[in-house]
């Protein structure tokens, strides 16, 4: 799953608008690791960051009805 940062409170991250990132592992607090595609990893924190979950088909914010993905065969066999 993609991830696209919308405000953070870390002054060092060295993320700029527009970045995305893999996400590795959301942690039992909720925290998402991710990969960054800067290079760095960054876990993001609920409550303190803000984030945007990216739709895998279309690269869009992931959105209810955005676009097709579990269970469709067309999806599937692109992948």
């Amino acid at each position: 799953m993609q991830v696209r940062p919308i405000a953070t409170t870390d002054p060092h991250t060295g993320l700029r608008p527009g970045d995305t990132g893999t996400v590795l592992n959301v942690d039992d607090l909720g925290g998402v690791q991710t990969r960054w595609d800067n290079g760095s990893t960054l876990g993001l924190v609920p409550g303190v960051d803000e984030w945007e979950l990216l739709c895998e088909r279309c690269g869009d914010p992931l959105v209810p009805g955005c676009c097709v993905t579990v269970g469709d065969p067309a999806w599937e066999a692109e992948r």
